[in-house]
């Protein structure tokens, strides 16, 4: 009996829906099948938004990591907040940026009381989302250090946001 071959298309549907499905990162972790949290970086201390929406800087106990040549790193991370105390509309945003480029970010609202978002004065822990896919920091080919550093931005004109901690953690995969 002779064995058929698939048809162009058939191929095309096939690849299309392993990556739709999460092909690349199976793809990835296939290689070797080796992943670990290779760095925490966390914040040093509490932080209090200016109401003005200027952005500030959130300072970093430690901020760079070692990446092997042939690993692929990701991003994830969670922020924990304090939202204003006055009731009013205001938002809070943590960029997580490296080597001039935002990797991952945290969004909050504090609306009136009743609305939907952080109620006035709550304490509330939030993850961080990824601007870049699971895998911002591609192989590099040569053991690289890489680093991150993190600034908030926040409105409101009765009071002020505090980022009370982030945490960021990088998963490398080989």
């Amino acid at each position: 009996m002779r064995s058929r071959k698939p048809s162009t298309a058939a191929v095309i549907a096939f690849v299309a829906l392993f990556f739709a499905v999460g092909g690349a990162v199976a793809l990835a972790e296939a290689k070797s099948g080796a992943k670990a949290v290779t760095a925490r970086l966390r914040s040093s201390a509490p932080v209090s938004v200016p109401s003005s929406g200027a952005f500030a800087p959130i300072p970093l106990a430690s901020s760079t990591w070692t990446q092997h040549p042939e690993e692929l790193d990701g991003i994830g991370g969670s922020m924990t907040v304090t939202a204003p105390t006055a009731e009013c509309s205001s938002e809070l945003v943590v960029l997580v940026e490296s080597g001039g480029r935002e990797v991952a970010a945290g969004y909050a609202l504090s609306l009136e009381k009743g609305a939907e978002g952080v109620e006035p004065g709550e304490t509330r822990t939030l993850a961080l989302r990824t601007f870049t896919g699971p895998w911002p920091f591609p192989e590099p080919g040569v053991v690289s250090t890489d680093s991150i550093s993190a600034r908030v931005s926040g409105t409101c004109a009765g009071g002020s946001w505090t980022v009370d901690s982030l945490h960021v953690s990088i998963v490398g995969v080989k």
